[in-house]
């Protein structure tokens, strides 16, 4: 049957006007996570094209970071921006504006050197992206990388912050170090992540009962991302039932968005969470979450190797503790809580 050419003619215009399909996750570009703005703020100077430093915005505040220098701290490669020159040795003044980012190792030894990883940085609300040009582990050596963090205004337990954010490129000098600081980057050679999770305390091993994986999006975050991998050696543990256990629990923070899964990543392991004054921390090790759904996934898997080292507390210390030697190593299978009103679930 032959169409009246009116017909025809508004078929073919509804074709041409007909939107295009919504591109399917597989075929979006992926997300740049240097370009990731969290922070809520107006655009205020060369960020996040930095001209040659790393530019920091706090709330109206406005600067750049041009100095620092690198160190051999003792879980990892500790990497101070600042804005007035900084002695080996020496910390950052509280006064002016600064960040210092650590990084462990990794499983390569070569501190996740020529690609993107997320690590913890101090200065933000917890983690930041930095990428590190491969360079040779001795004193006096360059330090060359791109970092950026964003954060947004902070109001969950204690006074509303002001949003924050910093991006550019660094080059700083690896401070001298010893041999037994360069030592301290590696984990015990018996703790792998192809094995079953295990807690190890003193050199004693034993099996977690329970794993959760926590996922946040809040209000003014730009992506979901995961913030800890937390296990137990009670059984039963749940999302609502998580606070006030007792026996071994150990957490490793850190702050992943879907970019960020499916390769091995900086960590900060919090060995000590129940049982101890002293909360200390270590950066030696690494850890993988494979890629899953942050929104709608149950379950995920993954792997790491997390050690911290024997911890004395100063001579004098008001509350003296004595920490042995703790690590969480291997494959897990853990559940998925989540958090923040992006998700429909209310921070505790």
């Amino acid at each position: 049957m032959k169409l009246p050419p009116w017909l025809v003619a508004a078929f073919v215009f509804g074709l041409a006007c007909k939107k295009p399909a919504p591109a399917t996750p597989e075929a979006s570009a992926p997300i740049d996570p240097f370009l990731v703005d969290d922070s809520g703020l107006h655009l205020k100077g060369p960020i996040p094209l930095a001209d040659g430093s790393v530019a920091m915005q706090h709330g109206d505040d406005y600067g750049a970071l041009r100095s620092g220098n690198a160190h051999l701290g003792p879980n990892g490669l500790v990497v101070h921006l600042t804005e007035k020159p900084l002695e080996c040795g020496g910390w950052p003044d509280y006064k002016q504006r600064s960040l210092t980012l650590w990084l462990g190792a990794g499983p390569d030894g070569k501190f996740f050197a020529g690609r993107t990883a997320t690590t913890h940085i101090n200065g933000s609300r917890g983690f930041g992206h930095v990428k590190l040009e491969p360079f040779t582990l001795a004193p006096g050596a360059h330090v060359t990388g791109r970092v950026a963090f964003s954060d947004p205004p902070w109001i969950h337990n204690g006074p509303v912050t002001k949003g924050k954010r910093a991006a550019g490129t660094f080059d700083v000098t690896l401070c001298p170090f010893s041999d037994d600081a360069k030592a301290a980057l590696v984990p015990p050679a018996d703790l792998a992540a192809s094995a079953p999770l295990a807690f190890k305390v003193d050199g004693a091993p034993s099996a977690p009962k329970s794993v959760l994986v926590t996922v946040q999006y809040d209000d003014l975050d730009a992506l979901p991302w995961v913030s800890d991998v937390e296990a137990w050696e009670q059984p039963g543990v749940t999302c609502e039932s998580r606070y006030g256990k007792t026996g071994i629990d150990m957490k490793a923070s850190v702050g992943l968005v879907a970019s960020d899964l499916g390769v091995d990543q900086p960590l900060r392991l919090h060995p000590d969470v129940n049982g101890a004054h002293t909360q200390r921390e270590s950066h030696v090790g690494w850890i993988r979450v494979e890629p899953f759904d942050l929104t709608t996934a149950t379950t995920v898997r993954g792997s790491m190797v997390a050690f911290a080292p024997r911890y004395d507390t100063p001579t004098g210390a008001t509350t003296p503790e004595h920490l042995p030697p703790a690590s969480l190593a291997g494959t897990f299978e853990a559940r998925v809580c989540r958090r923040g009103s992006k998700l429909g679930k209310p921070y505790e």
